[in-house]
């Protein structure tokens, strides 16, 4: 008797009754019961699999909407039609590059650099030759990213000493430390070591700002010192170590696109339309993308290692496939057959002989094209 009462309040016997008469409501929780015991019967039987597979037995065919009466085929139409025009007026989400974690694992020692080739399993942590007793493995969850950057800028005396430098470098075409990429045993010993060591605290001090230290370095008596040759300083220090001038500075690929385009009068300040609109892992060039080709500041550029700018590439900007501290400086041919061919500089040079040809006085023309290309009087 008792189990003849078990089995009819089991979900099974539910369903019994539903099936003898369909109009007798179901418990909503027998309903659940019922559907998790197929689910779990049904894992991992091969018919279940085929009859649920997207491009099994009953998948929907490609035009299944043609299938459909003619007044619901109009009637999907208008739907579809409503669809894109609320597409169309649906603002844009603000979009930013960033960077997401991806499968967080330990990986096996690659022999001789070939990962086909697999050693012994290289659990994730520090390098323990310079890793001090307070850096922590990283968590089993989660790649250890921020834990390392915290460990490498906490106690670390190298890190704002090198910031500190690349910034001073970038003002200056050198650094305190002449080799950026190495403050080791091989590198170049700095020429101001309180210098450096004084912007670093101040670097420091100011919360990491990089605002602050471009400020502090602006307002130097180093920076706004004239680049007037000296005979006596030239003998005692012929390349300028000990900054007792301000030596002449070639323009950065950046600025010669921006110079051109602010000399022809059509440069964009903002940062309209920067962002490229493509997939992950997509190959693109700078030719599928119109924004190389138009007026907007080289800053917003977006970088693509396959396919720098051609401007960029013939004045000497940084390999953006490896780490570079400092670009080098050269002067070559396909310089000055840039300035003489591309189309960025044939239509900077057009605008600026329209705007010159509305003067009819020659004096006056050659002063207004020596002021917009200078940008002096």
């Amino acid at each position: 008797m008792k189990q003849a009462a078990k089995d009819a309040k089991s979900p099974l016997n539910e369903w019994r009754v539903f099936l003898e008469n369909p109009l007798k409501p179901i418990d909503a929780a027998a309903i659940e019961t019922i559907r998790g015991r197929f689910a779990k019967a049904a894992k991992g039987d091969p018919l279940h699999e085929l009859l649920r597979k997207k491009d099994g037995l009953f998948k929907s065919p490609k035009e299944i909407e043609k299938l459909f009466a003619k007044t619901d085929q109009d009637k999907l139409k208008q739907l579809q039609k409503q669809l894109g025009d609320i597409e169309k007026r649906r603002p844009k989400t603000p979009k930013a590059m960033a960077v997401r974690e991806g499968k967080v694992q330990d990986l096996k020692v690659h022999l001789r650099g070939d990962y086909m080739t697999q050693g012994e399993l290289a659990p994730r942590g520090y390098l323990r030759v310079i890793a001090n007793n307070k850096a922590a493995a990283p968590p089993k969850g989660r790649s250890g990213r921020a834990g390392f950057a915290q460990w490498l800028t906490g106690d670390n005396p190298l890190t704002a000493r090198v910031m500190a430098n690349r910034i001073w470098l970038w003002h200056f075409g050198q650094g305190i430390v002449r080799t950026p990429d190495n403050f080791g045993t091989l590198g170049l010993r700095p020429t101001h070591p309180e210098l450096l060591d004084w912007l670093a605290l101040r670097f420091v001090e100011s919360g990491w700002s990089v605002k602050q230290m471009h400020r502090i370095i602006m307002n130097s008596a180093a920076y706004r010192m004239s680049t007037q040759f000296s005979e006596q300083a030239y003998e005692m220090d012929p390349d300028n170590k000990l900054w007792w001038r301000f030596n002449r500075r070639r323009l950065q690929a950046e600025e010669v696109r921006d110079s051109l385009l602010v000399a022809g009068d059509s440069i964009e300040w903002g940062i309209k339309d920067q962002l490229m609109g493509y997939n992950p892992r997509q190959y693109v060039s700078q030719n599928d993308h119109p924004y190389f080709f138009g007026s907007s500041r080289t800053v917003y550029l977006p970088v693509i290692r396959s396919g720098t700018f051609d401007v960029l590439q013939a004045f000497d900007f940084g390999d953006p496939a490896v780490i570079q501290g400092q670009r080098s400086s050269t002067v070559g041919a396909a310089q000055a057959l840039f300035m003489m061919n591309h189309d960025l500089v044939a239509k900077a040079s057009g605008r600026l002989a329209k705007r010159a040809g509305g003067n009819p006085n020659l004096v006056g023309a050659t002063h207004q094209l020596y002021a917009d290309i200078l940008r002096r009087e």
